[in-house]
């Protein structure tokens, strides 16, 4: 391909990351921060399969759209997963060790993708200063991908945050809770006003003692 070409599909796939953070934000807001990131882990692997047994210009265009979506929609459900799972005490320590994690994992796929995907395709034959190697990175990439998908649909203990305590550890207030607990609120004050109404009534005798016991 052009560098004008490549350029392109860089920029198509920035803008798909883009365009995608959103609705996954939204979208996990209701089904839940797992099920995104397994359905972006998803997707990210099977344009990466996509992407390595084409050469259509573009079928490479979608498959780069829809590997950026897909990993747009991981990261954007990582940080609330995280967070709603997890202690407040305990979060400053936890994204610090996500975040060293992510350093490392950085680093190791840059040895990888610089050594170990060259000495592989020398190994089978292919060229090491050709295509080769890149299709032995995606291979990588796909590889540790599904092993994180994997990984995700083993996690169970997942709601979207309407539905559990915030991260505060209190239950948020909706509407109709506020609704309820006014009503709730109101008929004990009549309740309460119609005791001592009751009760002074009974005082003076004015009513049969019978009224104030119903």
């Amino acid at each position: 391909m052009s560098r004008s070409t490549i350029g392109l599909v860089s920029t198509v796939g920035a803008a798909a990351s883009a365009a995608a953070a959103l609705p996954a934000s939204a979208i996990s807001d209701r089904v839940g921060r797992r099920l995104v990131m397994a359905g972006g882990a998803g997707l990210a692997t099977a344009a990466l399969i996509l992407l390595d047994v084409t050469a259509s210009v573009p079928a490479i265009f979608v498959a780069a759209a829809a590997y950026s979506a897909g990993w747009s929609a991981l990261n954007v459900a990582q940080g609330p997963f995280l967070t709603e799972h997890s202690k407040p005490e305990h979060r400053s320590e936890l994204f610090a060790l996500q975040f060293a994690i992510g350093t490392g994992t950085n680093i190791g796929a840059a040895v990888i993708g610089g050594v170990v995907a060259g000495a592989v395709a020398d190994a089978i034959g292919l060229d090491p200063d050709g295509i080769g190697p890149y299709r032995v990175i995606l291979l990588l990439m796909t590889a540790s991908l599904v092993g994180g998908l994997l990984i995700l649909l083993r996690i169970t203990r997942d709601r979207p945050p309407s539905a559990g305590p915030d991260v505060d550890g209190r239950r948020p207030r909706t509407a109709g809770g506020r609704g309820r607990a006014a009503a709730s609120g109101s008929r004990s004050m009549t309740a309460r006003g119609s005791r001592a109404s009751c009760s002074r009534a009974s005082s003076s005798r004015s009513v049969p003692d019978r009224c104030c016991r119903s």
